[in-house]
């Protein structure tokens, strides 16, 4: 029904966001000295987004949680909204 269907658009919506991470990985050497990540992901409202300067969306709330869960505090900062072009 339609709590399965909004189920599965929050797992595609994560995924997306693992998969844009994953995708602009860096080599070691180009990694930020104080070994925070990087995550990219594109403009894609009301799943990613910026808005203030910073990320927001659902799929931003879902990796910060799973980071969080998996003993990895990450901030909002270290999420770099870019056009679907450069993404």
């Amino acid at each position: 029904g339609l709590m399965k269907r909004r189920v599965q658009y929050i797992c595609v919506a994560a995924a997306s966001v693992f998969a844009a991470a994953n995708a602009q990985a860096q080599p070691a050497e180009k990694l930020p000295a104080n070994n925070n990540l990087l995550i990219y992901t594109e403009n894609y409202p009301p799943l990613n987004f910026e808005e203030d300067g910073l990320a927001q969306g659902l799929s931003v709330g879902i990796l910060l949680e799973a980071l969080s869960r998996a003993g990895r505090a990450t901030d909002r900062s270290e999420i770099i909204v870019v056009p679907w072009a450069r993404g």
